[in-house]
């Protein structure tokens, strides 16, 4: 019988399924520094931190890097490829000795369906992750990221966004681009 009390349910363990190698899936020993997947590379899987930490990272065109996330146990990286991503859009290099799952993106879409635990699990951590960084701006304010719209002079061209993100910008070197 499971949680739910319906006898008709089978067992679903989310700490046996992340932890198990099968279809899809593979445990894997990260040193420090290793790089578990680069900007550009295929985006065909999501990733759990089972230990260690983890840093995401991305190159700016004008190859200026900033570090957009760090994670430890229990988190979730390169989900992206489950809304229709096709490439890495960062870095992920441990920062510690590390141990993570690697789940194919058919296997993340067949558990999803088939498990309501990990959906629930996924999920809590998906919007916990969200709101951390709304608020992470919140609190930030203004003086996080603000953005100006003004046309080039005496050039036909689109308008460009400057975004002021002192933690990102140095001797108010902030990063622009096209829009």
């Amino acid at each position: 019988m499971t949680a739910s009390g319906n006898p008709n349910e089978r067992d679903f363990s989310i700490h046996a399924f992340l932890s198990k190698v099968g279809a899809g899936k593979a445990t894997v020993p990260y040193s420090t520094k290793e790089v578990l997947f680069s900007q550009g590379d295929a985006a065909d899987a999501i990733f759990y931190v089972h230990k260690g930490i983890i840093k995401l990272t991305v190159i700016s065109s004008r190859g200026k890097e900033a570090v957009i996330a760090i994670l430890g146990a229990g988190g979730f990286f390169g989900e992206g490829c489950l809304g229709g991503q096709v490439k890495r859009m960062s870095t992920a290099t441990a920062m510690s000795l590390a141990s993570v799952t690697r789940i194919e993106k058919a296997a993340v879409s067949r558990v999803l369906d088939d498990e309501p635990a990990f959906m629930e699990l996924f999920l809590n951590w998906a919007l916990s992750a969200t709101t951390a960084t709304s608020k992470f701006i919140v609190r930030c304010g203004m003086s996080f990221c603000t953005t100006e719209f003004r046309p080039e002079p005496r050039r036909r061209s689109a308008p460009v966004a400057v975004i002021h993100a002192p933690r990102f910008c140095q001797q108010n070197q902030c990063l622009a681009r096209q829009m």
